[in-house]
């Protein structure tokens, strides 16, 4: 059980606990609870969902930055791809993220851009512009901003793709570093463990 001082979101479970309630650990787990197993009050393991895992893969692997630094080297070069204009923010894409966009069937692709027209429309809420509508309460969010060790990143979600952006406020660009299927991100975790 959570000790009353903690995060309500991180759940402390000792061994023999965790032996008898599995099903309750892994549900709480698929909730976004992170669940610490522990051993003689130490902790031994971290239990958590799926979704925290490819978001993990995606902010801090080795890989996964150097995808970022490269696309934002491109966009500070001027050497980004414009793909179009989602009212107020420009859409740029990195040379890797346009070869797997392309690569994508057209449904895919149709996804991405209504998910991108989403966060466009979020970062220009979140910056306060007058007369933006804000998004059909029935239209999800498969958007998250996220912090990186290199900086705040969006990740998208949009079917079985991940699409990494950065969000210039500035000057109203959202910069798509890279688009990751989920199926590589859960591959690339086994091969990491194996």
């Amino acid at each position: 059980m959570t000790p009353p001082d903690r995060d309500p979101a991180v759940r402390f479970v000792g061994v023999r606990e965790l032996s008898r309630r599995t099903t309750w650990t892994l549900a709480r787990a698929e909730a976004g609870d992170q669940v610490v197993v522990t051993r003689r009050h130490r902790p031994i393991a971290v239990i958590f969902s799926v979704r925290l895992a490819e978001d993990f893969l995606l902010l801090h692997t080795r890989a996964m930055i150097g995808l970022r630094d490269r696309g934002r080297a491109e966009r500070r070069a001027g050497e980004s791809v414009p793909l179009d204009r989602v009212n107020p923010y420009e859409v740029t894409f990195s040379t890797e993220a346009t070869d797997a966009f392309q690569a994508l069937a057209r449904g895919d692709r149709a996804r991405i851009g209504r998910e991108l027209k989403m966060l466009a429309r979020r970062a220009s809420r979140r910056r306060g512009d007058e007369g933006i509508a804000p998004p059909p309460a029935s239209e999800s969010y498969g958007v998250e901003l996220r912090n990186a060790s290199d900086g705040e990143v969006a990740i998208v979600r949009a079917g079985y793709q991940r699409v990494v952006c950065d969000l210039d406020d500035v000057d109203r660009v959202i910069h798509v570093l890279a688009i990751v299927n989920r199926f590589d991100l859960r591959r690339a975790a086994v091969k990491r463990t194996a």
